[in-house]
């Protein structure tokens, strides 16, 4: 908590743990903010491993991974750890990564085996309590469960009575209003107080941007969506796993972001996530030099000799 709380003295900042949950919050009010910006930051905070020397390399990713557990957000670890499967892939393709990828596997399996040698029982324990977290009759997170999955349900309803175009852009909330199930806003004081209350002045979130975009685009937005997801998930692929040496490693940084937010939209509804957008300008930028340097390299051909 000393720790923590040095960030208070940063302007605007208040950290802090929600003590209903155990969960961090971020520089924000909201919890779940830290989860969305480890994953943001988690291809630059992995770069380290191949672009620096000695154990030190290892201290940015090793932090990212130790936050994502205190963030105590369920869909960030799972995440993460997503993202940490695409560099040890990475670092298997690569030829010269290959000693090191061997040394990680070692130390990890070293490391793994003591610590369920001497900690199986609250690892273990720890594990299930993710897993049962889910279920809408869990103790801490049974609200929160029935909130999101009777959203997403409603969203759906909404997209099955429009399929075709939708109910019209920003319009799902008003719409999902009059189809949330009964077992969903039954006893649950968010639905009460907040997402049926006409006083309360936040506006329902969706929690699942396909979902959302499936409600009020219909087919035609969700399919155009999805195309530029697959396009750029495409080129991530072709700049990071079929190349290798220096030049794959700032693609390999913007694969592992994108791949995180991609499995992010699942739990959140906004395209507000401006790492996105940062990472989308860097591939423009990429490919724009990309194409410059292919055409200097065909007017060198072209240009006859004096």
């Amino acid at each position: 908590m000393p720790i923590l709380n040095l960030f208070n003295y940063f302007p605007f900042t208040k950290a802090h743990i929600d003590w209903t949950t155990n969960r961090m919050s971020s520089v924000s009010f909201e919890s779940p903010a830290l989860a969305t910006y480890l994953i943001s930051i988690a291809g630059w905070m992995f770069s380290y491993v191949l672009t620096e020397k000695g154990f030190k390399r290892f201290i940015p990713m090793f932090l990212t991974i130790i936050l994502s557990f205190l963030s105590g957000s369920r869909a960030g670890i799972f995440v993460i750890v997503i993202q940490v499967l695409i560099l040890v892939m990475y670092l298997m393709k690569d030829k010269r990564f290959k000693k090191l990828f061997i040394n990680i596997f070692l130390i990890s399996s070293v490391l793994g085996t003591l610590m369920m040698l001497f900690y199986s029982k609250p690892i273990i324990g720890y594990i299930s309590s993710k897993v049962m977290s889910f279920k809408t009759s869990d103790d801490v997170h049974a609200m929160s469960n029935k909130t999101r999955f009777g959203i997403q349900t409603a969203m759906f309803e909404v997209f099955l009575n429009n399929p075709i175009k939708g109910a019209g852009y920003g319009l799902q909330a008003f719409e999902s209003s009059k189809l949330y199930p009964e077992w969903a806003v039954k006893g649950n004081w968010e639905f009460k107080y907040k997402y049926l209350n006409d006083k309360h002045k936040g506006f329902p979130p969706g929690f699942n941007l396909y979902l959302r975009l499936l409600s009020e685009t219909g087919v035609i937005g969700f399919t155009f969506f999805m195309f530029l997801i697959v396009m750029l998930l495409s080129w991530c692929y072709k700049k990071t796993f079929k190349r290798q040496g220096f030049q794959s490693v700032i693609p390999l940084m913007i694969t592992i972001s994108m791949v995180g937010f991609a499995f992010n939209w699942l739990k959140m509804d906004t395209f507000r996530i401006y790492f996105f957008w940062l990472c989308l300008t860097l591939i423009i930028l990429i490919q724009r030099q990309g194409t410059r340097d292919e055409r200097k390299k065909n007017n060198s051909f072209n240009t006859p000799l004096q």
